[in-house]
Protein backbone atom coordinates (compact mmCIF):
# COMPACT_ATOMS: atom_id res chain seq x y z
CA UNK A 1 0.00 0.00 0.00
CA UNK A 2 1.17 3.35 -1.22
CA UNK A 3 0.73 6.23 1.33
CA UNK A 4 0.82 9.64 0.02
CA UNK A 5 0.51 13.53 1.44
CA UNK A 6 -2.62 14.70 -0.50
CA UNK A 7 -3.79 18.33 -0.51
CA UNK A 8 -6.95 17.01 -1.03
CA UNK A 9 -7.58 16.54 2.83
CA UNK A 10 -6.67 20.13 3.69
CA UNK A 11 -5.99 20.88 7.10
CA UNK A 12 -7.07 17.12 8.63
CA UNK A 13 -3.64 15.77 7.62
CA UNK A 14 -2.76 17.55 10.62
CA UNK A 15 -5.54 15.92 12.73
CA UNK A 16 -4.50 12.47 11.90
CA UNK A 17 -6.29 11.97 8.52
CA UNK A 18 -4.45 10.12 5.67
CA UNK A 19 -5.10 8.64 2.51
CA UNK A 20 -3.78 4.99 1.27
CA UNK A 21 -3.87 4.20 -2.31
CA UNK A 22 -4.79 0.43 -2.48
CA UNK A 23 -4.08 0.28 -6.27
CA UNK A 24 -5.04 2.38 -9.30
CA UNK A 25 -8.53 3.35 -8.46
CA UNK A 26 -9.13 2.94 -4.58
CA UNK A 27 -7.96 5.14 -1.97
CA UNK A 28 -8.81 4.24 1.50
CA UNK A 29 -9.24 7.44 4.21
CA UNK A 30 -7.67 6.51 7.62
CA UNK A 31 -7.79 8.88 11.25
CA UNK A 32 -4.92 7.44 12.77
CA UNK A 33 -5.14 3.70 12.49
CA UNK A 34 -8.60 3.26 12.09
CA UNK A 35 -10.04 2.65 8.54
CA UNK A 36 -13.48 5.19 7.86
CA UNK A 37 -13.53 3.97 3.78
CA UNK A 38 -12.76 3.90 0.56
CA UNK A 39 -12.81 6.22 -2.10
CA UNK A 40 -12.83 5.87 -6.58
CA UNK A 41 -9.84 8.45 -7.14
CA UNK A 42 -11.88 8.87 -10.22
CA UNK A 43 -15.23 10.15 -8.25
CA UNK A 44 -13.34 11.33 -4.80
CA UNK A 45 -13.51 15.01 -4.73
CA UNK A 46 -11.38 17.29 -1.68
CA UNK A 47 -15.59 18.08 -0.65
CA UNK A 48 -16.29 14.52 -0.52
CA UNK A 49 -13.04 13.57 1.30
CA UNK A 50 -13.03 16.49 4.02
CA UNK A 51 -17.15 15.47 4.72
CA UNK A 52 -15.74 11.65 5.54
CA UNK A 53 -13.25 13.41 7.93
CA UNK A 54 -15.74 16.10 9.00
CA UNK A 55 -18.60 12.98 9.92
CA UNK A 56 -16.11 11.02 11.70
CA UNK A 57 -14.48 13.50 14.00
CA UNK A 58 -18.86 14.49 14.54
CA UNK A 59 -20.00 10.54 15.06
CA UNK A 60 -16.85 9.65 16.93
CA UNK A 61 -15.41 12.49 18.74
CA UNK A 62 -18.84 14.32 19.87
CA UNK A 63 -16.65 17.70 17.58
CA UNK A 64 -19.39 20.13 15.51
CA UNK A 65 -19.50 19.15 12.10
CA UNK A 66 -17.72 21.47 9.24
CA UNK A 67 -17.80 20.91 5.28
CA UNK A 68 -14.69 22.01 5.17
CA UNK A 69 -11.81 23.27 7.09
CA UNK A 70 -9.09 25.98 5.45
Amino acid sequence: MAQEETPELGEYARRGFRLEYLDDHIMALFHDDEELGAFSQMGATADSIQSGCARHLADKHGEERTQKIE
